[in-house]
């Protein structure tokens, strides 16, 4: 949609521009009355429209109606169909590939996770930039997972290091991104280089600090085999070990989930009587979450947000889990299930947000899995909340939620597992003034995007007008930016809007008529367009319905009028 799309104007066009040129000139020797006798209710003041943000003269291109394919109406989403607190999926399994998951999320919508190509090797992957691209790894490693990524570019994970002895083991493994490509992983080996030893990492944050688990060597230096927390700076790989809840060296294992820009880390651990509980660490210190009475199994933190509110899953019998929520002051309270869930079936919470926003998986049924979110009062399916989810796709997996509300989930469709990305939509409710026109509003495409700074494409798309000009535009695009509107011969207008997410705004634009040719600018091609449809009406061979400015079914000297009206103006 990006850019102009200018006529191609050969030499005997050139000609035939200078005779339209000399035409138009002497009507108008004629008829003066024609450039001014504009009415009215056709125009809007200045005052009136909505003023633009100055970001010079960058447009789209213009769709026209009679190009635009039957099948694209059902694409379109219809002011009644519009709802707030809702989502757009982004497909991110690349095409050839059989499956995928998507397995972590950063707050400038960046995702990580693995696919399987065509001959079922699994390959780890980023989307960034509007693309799933192949993330380098070492050359002898297998089964690579990248669990989490921050917005400095470093994403971490593991994979399977080939034993000399034969066999695996699993390794930890931390890229530092380039914004032009990628970096080989480094690999990050258990305490006291334990060769035979597993590591692993399991997230990252805005500050380069990696946390996960490794054997080899606990905290008070001895030789241990059960797998310890571990953190490491990524900017300086440094590795570092955390205490453990054991009162005697080696008779604990446990293991960091997560960590907040803060430095409280939560996770995991076997205290003394080898129940596995929730901890949280903070510097050197490390404390049990309490739990509540019913929860008689494991008890394990998943993750933490940047005000230190804890979420995660605690069993209350071997076959059942629930998912809990925490905050800094007031006890582990559970998370609802979705309705439908009955007897045994469990959830289990994986990620929180600045906002309280919860992510999570269900059973509804033994074994039927389905991602859930919760905002603090309510649970719902991700599913439901999913603009154009078509019938029997669900979403089955979800690994976070970042601060814009943005999901890394996984779909399945058909069997198939997609990695996805859920962008929380804004809807934009525009009145849009066609100026000069009489004919029907109803069933109009309006061509839109949301442009940022530099006029960088946010996102864009289509939209349908009703009779009374109204249109409803859902758009992923958060903060401030600048809407650009366009439809068929009408110059562009561009627009600021302000949205957080899941907010709404409501805008109303006036368009220029007379951008015949489509390339936003009214020039002396549109007058040469409008020529070859003159004294021309609907039915008639050569007639160009794009030349029909006033839409009153045939092109006249009123056409004609509007054009020398709103002659050397280009679109915003």
């Amino acid at each position: 949609m990006l850019g102009l799309v200018f006529p191609n104007k050969d030499r005997e066009f050139q000609a035939q521009k200078i005779g339209c040129h000399a035409f138009v000139t002497a009507l108008l020797r004629v008829a003066p009355w024609l450039v001014t006798a504009t009415p009215e209710n056709q125009t809007m003041s200045r005052s009136q429209q909505m003023a633009p943000r100055s970001k010079g003269n960058k447009t789209m291109n213009s769709t026209r109606n009679t190009l635009v394919l039957a099948g694209l109406a059902l694409a379109l989403v219809s002011t009644a169909d519009a709802q707030i607190g809702r989502f757009r999926l982004v497909n991110l399994l690349p095409a050839g590939a059989q499956s995928g998951t998507a397995t972590g999320l950063n707050d400038k919508g960046e995702v990580v996770g693995r696919y399987f190509n065509a001959n079922g090797v699994s390959v780890p992957f980023i989307y960034r930039n509007g693309s799933t691209e192949d993330l380098l790894q070492p050359s002898n490693f297998s089964n690579v997972v990248p669990t989490d990524l921050n917005d400095l570019g470093h994403a971490v994970g593991y994979g399977s290091r080939p034993l000399a002895g034969g066999g695996t083991t699993p390794t930890a493994l931390a890229w530092t991104l380039q914004s032009n490509g990628n970096a080989v992983a480094v690999q990050v080996y258990p305490f006291a280089n334990f060769v035979n030893g597993k590591s692993w990492f399991n997230a990252v944050n805005n500050i380069g600090m990696a946390v996960g688990a490794a054997n080899g060597q606990d905290p008070q230096g001895t030789s241990t085999t059960l797998m310890q927390p571990m953190g490491y700076y990524i900017p300086t790989n440094v590795k570092s070990a955390y205490p453990n809840l054991a009162t005697q060296a080696g008779l604990t294992s446990e293991v960091l989930g997560n960590n907040n820009n803060n430095g409280d880390r939560v996770g995991w651990a076997l205290n003394t009587l080898g129940k596995t509980v929730a901890a949280k660490w903070n510097g050197n210190s490390i404390s049990v979450l309490p739990t509540p009475a019913e929860a008689t199994g494991a008890v394990y933190a998943r993750a933490i947000n940047n005000v230190g509110r804890v979420v995660g899953e605690y069993f209350v019998s071997a076959s059942q889990s629930k998912a809990f929520f925490k905050n800094n002051f007031d006890a582990m309270i559970a998370i609802p299930r979705l309705p439908g869930a009955t007897g045994d079936d469990s959830n289990s919470a994986v990620s929180i947000n600045f906002a309280g926003e919860v992510v999570g998986t269900c059973e509804i049924g033994n074994g039927n899995h389905h991602a859930f979110i919760w905002d603090g009062s309510t649970v719902a399916t991700l599913a439901s909340k999913i603009n154009g989810l078509r019938i029997g796709n669900t979403i089955t997996g979800v690994s976070e939620i970042n601060n814009r509300s943005e999901i890394a989930a996984t779909m399945r469709s058909a069997s198939v597992d997609y990695p996805v990305l859920l962008k929380p939509v804004q809807p934009i409710s525009c009145q849009v003034d066609l100026q000069d026109y009489i004919g029907a509003y109803s069933g109009r495409i309006i061509e839109w995007e949301a442009q940022g700074a530099n006029q960088e494409v946010l996102d864009s798309g289509l939209a349908l007008m009703d009779s009374q000009g109204n249109c409803q535009i859902d758009t992923t695009a958060q903060g401030e930016f600048d809407l650009v509107i366009k439809t068929s011969h009408w110059l562009s207008r561009r627009l600021p809007v302000n949205l957080s997410t899941f907010d709404s705004a409501t805008v109303s634009a006036s368009l220029v008529n007379g951008d015949v040719d489509g390339d936003n600018s009214v020039s002396i091609f549109d007058y040469i367009d409008l020529s070859g449809s003159f004294d021309k009406a609907t039915g008639d061979a050569g007639f160009d319905a794009e030349a029909d400015l006033d839409g009153d079914g045939a092109v006249t000297i009123f056409d004609y009028i509007i054009l020398s009206n709103n002659f050397d103006v280009s679109g915003e």
